[in-house]
């Protein structure tokens, strides 16, 4: 009786996700834009973990702080590389420690997606150009003015379909306006949200 040869079959492996852990400021804007760009852009190799907090920056940056550590570990990367990254987004709006709270996140290499004097002016810049140094309910109102959905009454969450479509736009916009800070010395407005956006494209 002939013998059945053993068939040595290659176990299947797949490729482990990059993950962006993101801890944002806000319950509702931010949150939901980056869970809703991650819905229209990004790969299936890229999870998007997006932890809400209350607190002011230096609290999201301590939360940042121990997720960094954690995947800094060797079993950690062991398990699932070491392409993860871990954001903190907020505004600038009345908070202390801001400029402490970027510097130490830059040493620690956590990112950053801040915004001065608020999140509305990454929302403009997907529709116009937009340089103006002013309050913050001022931006805001600018905001309702531009953006399809954006409204208090909306607890300021705008019509995603008619936004994201606009995203690169606002990226170019977002690195023109930091250029002219870069130039003009000023603090405001700026956002840097678009080097999250990009990252969440790197597959």
């Amino acid at each position: 009786m002939r013998k059945s040869k053993r068939l040595n079959r290659k176990v299947g492996t797949r490729p482990v996700r990059r993950k962006i852990y993101v801890f944002a400021e806000g319950q509702n804007t931010e949150p939901q834009y980056i869970r809703a760009y991650q819905r229209f852009a990004c790969s299936s190799i890229v999870e998007v973990i997006c932890d809400t907090q209350n607190g002011v920056p230096k609290t999201l940056l301590s939360l940042a702080e121990e997720k960094k550590s954690k995947i800094s570990r060797r079993r950690y990367q062991r398990e699932n590389g070491s392409r993860d990254e871990v954001w903190i987004v907020f505004d600038r709006d009345e908070h202390d420690e801001v400029d402490e709270t970027l510097a130490r996140a830059e040493a620690l290499g956590i990112q950053t997606g801040y915004s001065n004097p608020c999140f509305e002016v990454w929302l403009i810049l997907h529709f116009a150009d937009y340089d103006r140094d002013e309050h913050r309910h001022l931006t805001q109102k600018k905001c309702e003015n531009i953006c399809a959905g954006y409204t208090r009454a909306s607890r300021k969450v705008p019509d995603f379909k008619e936004l994201l479509v606009h995203v690169q736009e606002a990226e170019q916009r977002a690195e023109t306006l930091t250029n002219r800070r870069d130039a003009d010395g000023g603090q405001a407005p700026l956002t840097t949200v678009h080097n999250l956006t990009k990252a969440m494209r790197i597959k």
